[in-house]
């Protein structure tokens, strides 16, 4: 686990943004089309984006919101998940 105190919320509201565009010409949702633009234009590993998919399709933002400021607090970056 790596501990950073330099992360802060405008992160997460210009990835926000990015991801806004990745998904505003998609026609319906097709997770896999959206795994496969995650990987192509936001450089996560295969196994990353289905992880991040999974994550927001089976928390939502509620859930995760919290898991972030918690994280932030805490300083933590990386997780133990390795990702």
């Amino acid at each position: 686990m790596q501990i950073v105190n330099d992360y802060s919320l405008d992160d997460v509201s210009l990835l926000t943004q990015e991801y806004k565009a990745m998904i505003a010409d998609c026609d319906g949702l097709d997770w896999s089309v959206l795994n496969e633009r995650l990987v192509q234009e936001a450089d996560w590993t295969y196994g990353g984006a289905e992880t991040l998919v999974y994550l927001a399709k089976r928390y939502g933002s509620f859930m995760l919101r919290n898991a972030l400021a918690l994280s932030l607090a805490l300083g933590i970056e990386d997780g133990d998940a390795g990702l």
